[in-house]
């Protein structure tokens, strides 16, 4: 199911499509801004943050360089959104990058949430918000989280 992009679409993008626009009104994401969507799969939460909010700009990232390039091929706002391979245990982004990182569906696969979490806090370190957020948990399918200032 990892390695094919439409086959975890139809499984969990049924969810994923029902999930993520609760997901967005719940946290209250910035509509204006840099938003980073870890683990974006094939791209349902992104794509809803970049429908919501025309003056953001979306980057998912996921290690499967499969979903990314599906996520890529669907993408209905090339000038909102894109998608790149990464890792949540090891981004490499700059500092204050972000206003705001969110993931939908994603904990159940990170071994060390709490080594992700370390590393969003360290890249919200001097943004202006500089406010971190956490929403849903590891043991919850439909788990989600936002970080503003990352």
């Amino acid at each position: 199911m990892f390695g094919d992009a439409e086959a975890y679409d139809r499984f969990m993008g049924r969810w994923s499509h029902l999930v993520a626009p609760l997901l967005v009104d719940f946290t209250g994401v910035p509509g204006t801004g840099r938003v980073l969507d870890v683990g974006s799969g094939t791209g349902s939460l992104a794509f809803v943050i970049a429908e919501r909010h025309k003056q953001s700009r979306v980057l998912g990232i996921d290690p499967s360089k499969e979903y990314v390039a599906y996520a890529n091929s669907r993408n209905p706002f090339p000038d909102r959104a894109s998608f790149q391979v990464g890792d949540a245990q090891h981004l490499r982004l700059s500092k204050a990058t972000f206003a705001a990182s969110l993931s939908l569906l994603v904990f159940n696969f990170i071994p060390d949430p709490a080594q992700f979490w370390g590393l969003a806090r360290a890249l919200a370190a001097g943004t202006p918000t500089g406010r971190n957020h956490h929403r849903g948990g590891r043991q919850c399918l439909s788990a989600g989280a936002v970080h503003r200032g990352v």
